[in-house]
């Protein structure tokens, strides 16, 4: 199959986030301005549904153009960066609305739109990088391709003796370690090398040619075969690590308790409720239903602004470290599975 350049791609993915982020933008400063706000809106709403007809293609046939540059692995980490910016940008954004919200007058129309243009921008953002190739498991940007993108980082700043490959080599097993997680099939010792890795940071003390045979074997991500052997050599040649016992964390609390709380407090409101008198009663459901329907579009909107809080939030899970990046290793194609 025909080779893609990677240029056309980051420039594809650039421009492409760029202009529904200028929307965003023009969303968020056109509070005044209704018209402009709606055809924003229009226009976000229109890149959203064609980011999603192109991800139902690609996903359909198969069709994945970042697999089809000379380094698919390099290509990732690019496209990467345009995404986490755009969840940066956003951030800022959605601050600089909360402040104007708490503070400023607006009209219920224009929350609104903000709110839905908001959700949109971090879908068709998601969507757009998901056709273009990048496999991302969730908002985070999560994928077994991801890490292997960082463990080829990492590696090559650690080849060149800069300790900081090290960060980005706990990156890289940190992100492999939640996509196995989310699979229940985690491979043997990943817990102490996270730890070992978040410890020889500290000390600065680096085994270069055991850190670069995990890089490597991360780097052949999603295939997993050499990784519990790779993982085993590196605890090897420091000796230490074996001295020390992997322990369970704290288990993640059941919902039941939290949701029967919930449960019984609602029906001790209710109980309250039915014990007062008809038109009492009757007077406070009215005064309530009022006020819903009278403030329906601020109330949507900001609870879409809340929710895009949340989402943006997980869009900058994984930093790019933009100067690191001229220690990528040079010279190297990805020939294989990516």
């Amino acid at each position: 199959m025909q080779r893609v350049r990677t240029l056309y791609l980051v420039v594809l993915a650039f421009f492409s986030v760029a202009l529904v982020e200028g929307s965003l933008v023009a969303v968020a400063v056109s509070a005044e301005n209704q018209t402009v706000a709606f055809w924003a809106t229009g226009f976000v709403e229109t890149v959203f549904m064609i980011t999603l007809g192109a991800f139902a293609l690609t996903d359909q046939y198969g069709w994945t153009p970042r697999k089809l540059t000379a380094d698919p692995l390099r290509t990732w980490m690019l496209l990467h960066a345009i995404y986490w910016l755009a969840g940066v940008l956003n951030g800022v954004i959605l601050y600089g609305l909360l402040l104007y919200v708490a503070f400023g007058t607006f009209s219920s129309n224009w929350i609104a739109l903000t709110g839905i243009s908001f959700v949109l921008t971090l879908a068709a953002n998601f969507l757009l990088m998901r056709a273009l190739g990048q496999e991302y498991q969730s908002l985070r940007g999560s994928s077994l391709t991801g890490a292997a993108s960082f463990a080829r980082l990492a590696r090559g700043m650690i080849e060149r003796q800069n300790r900081y490959g090290v960060n980005q080599l706990i990156l890289s097993v940190k992100m492999a370690r939640a996509i196995f997680r989310g699979l229940l099939f985690v491979p043997q010792d990943m817990e102490a090398v996270v730890a070992t890795l978040v410890t020889m940071r500290e000390t600065g003390s680096l085994p270069i040619e055991a850190l670069s045979q995990v890089a490597q074997s991360l780097e052949q991500l999603p295939k997993p075969d050499s990784l519990p052997d790779a993982f085993r050599k590196l605890l090897d040649t420091l000796s230490w690590p074996r001295g020390f016992k992997t322990i369970e964390g704290p288990q993640r609390s059941s919902d039941y308790p939290k949701l029967t709380i919930i449960f019984t407090a609602v029906l001790a409101v209710a109980g309250v409720i039915a014990l007062l008198s008809e038109p009492i009663r009757q007077g406070g459901l009215q005064t309530l239903a009022n006020f819903a329907f009278q403030n329906s579009l601020k109330v949507g909107g900001a609870t879409a602004l809340s929710i895009a809080f949340l989402l943006v939030v997980r869009t900058i899970s994984w930093p790019v470290p933009f100067i690191a990046l001229r220690y990528w290793p040079r010279g190297e194609t990805t020939t294989k599975r990516t």
